[in-house]
């Protein structure tokens, strides 16, 4: 009897000692639970999983801005027009490719080639150019050779004479020398030696001066031109003028020393503006001025005509509540949300409204948040997911439970 209640009592206790293991098993693998719509449930294991970072809501010192229209302009004098070097026929580039309307060049890459065409008198002259320059290079050649021989039998004597001779030797072969390497400088612009009568030059290459767009064709391929004639007009975009209007009454209030942020439709980063100092215009019957700003555009994503918004700093300073960029979500429409810690395990998604993004990464939220509040500041997209998989869990579940009703219903029915 005493042994088997003491086999009763050690099964007693590992019962005991197993169940919080269990328990804390099942509430390790319990999944996320949604309360409502944008509210959520984790417990502390499952928010550092999902690196979850919690911080309150700032409220500090900004500089207040103010959003504006502007309208993306070309910069004065920033275009260029290729001429032809030489006379001739314009043919696409050695490697093959078109110069066409809009395409982007970089600098130092062939635009075409010009095939050169000669007149008779040009011909001609080319043609004595390159006889008198082989002339030239042989007669150098010979005088050389004979000085060089005469110097060699004079190297060995003594005597005054000899070393006279010897420094005239030499000087006569410094200067053929000189008079051959200028000769065979000029080869490579003559024509080759006349194998017939016909008398053919290298094409020239007509080569980009800038990283530019083409904006402008006045040739076509085949097409004879003239040397001194426009080929191309290209357009230097690296860098466009953002042309921001201002009523006047608000222009005394503007920081028009300071650098703005340019915001396209569809980008979530804005460009930084630096001013230009331009005279101040008031339009007429318009009442507003324009303040005019230069940003870079390396990849061409800005155009002229293009509407932007642009972020003007004014005078002063303004308290605003500010959360990291990280916190905040965009959804399909975008509207801008944030997780705001309501208790240690609850979180609720909530909609804000947006103001300007700082240059330290935060961003003004100018309404659905109050100072002090505690928003998930890391983790928020993660968070975001969880809500929305817990709900389609949900609604698989409901799906599978309405099958099974249904299913039980034919089953009665038969």
């Amino acid at each position: 009897m005493p042994q088997r209640r003491a086999q009763i009592l050690t099964i007693a206790a590992i019962v005991l000692i197993a169940i919080p293991g269990c328990e804390e098993e099942r509430l390790r693998e319990q999944p996320t639970t949604v309360v409502a719509r944008g509210v959520l449930r984790l417990t502390a294991e499952q928010q550092a999983k999902l690196g979850l970072s919690v911080e309150p809501a700032v409220r500090r010192d900004v500089r207040p801005e103010r959003e504006f229209n502007g309208t993306i302009a070309l910069r004065p004098a920033c275009d260029v027009v290729v001429k032809a070097p030489v006379t001739g026929f314009v043919v696409p580039a050695a490697d093959g490719r078109q110069t066409m309307l809009g395409a982007s060049v970089a600098s130092g890459k062939p635009l075409g080639t010009v095939r050169v065409l000669l007149s008779p008198q040009e011909e001609a002259q080319l043609v004595a150019a390159r006889e008198e320059a082989d002339t030239v290079i042989r007669q150098s050649e010979l005088t050389m050779r004979l000085a060089k021989t005469q110097m060699d039998r004079l190297s060995s004597a003594s005597d005054v004479v000899a070393k006279t001779r010897l420094e005239e030797l030499a000087n006569t072969y410094e200067k053929s020398r000189v008079c051959m390497e200028e000769a065979q400088q000029k080869l490579p612009t003559l024509p080759p030696e006349r194998g017939d009568n016909e008398v053919r030059l290298r094409p020239v290459d007509v080569a980009a001066p800038l990283d530019a767009v083409v904006t402008t064709e006045f040739v076509r391929d085949g097409q004879f031109v003239a040397q001194g004639e426009p080929l191309w007009t290209l357009e230097d975009r690296s860098k466009v003028w953002v042309r921001i209007g201002v009523y006047d009454a608000d222009l005394p209030s503007v920081q028009r020393d300071q650098n703005v942020n340019v915001r396209i439709a569809g980008a979530k980063d804005a460009l930084v503006a630096r001013p230009v100092d331009v005279p101040l215009a008031n339009k007429q019957d318009a009442r507003f001025v324009e303040l005019t700003y230069e940003v870079e555009n390396p990849h061409l994503v800005l155009r002229p005509g293009q509407a932007v918004t642009a972020l003007v700093p004014l005078g002063g300073r303004a308290k605003e509540v500010v959360v990291p960029a990280s916190a905040v979500l965009f959804d399909g429409l975008d509207n801008a949300w944030v997780y705001a810690q309501s208790s240690p395990a609850e979180f609720r998604r909530r909609k804000v409204e947006l103001g300007p993004q700082l240059a330290d990464g935060g961003i003004v939220v100018r309404r659905g948040l109050d100072e002090g509040e505690r928003i998930v500041a890391a983790g928020a997209q993660s968070l975001y997911g969880e809500e929305f998989k817990a709900e389609i869990q949900v609604e698989e579940g409901e799906n599978e439970a309405e099958e099974e009703r249904e299913r039980e219903r034919e089953r009665k029915r038969g």
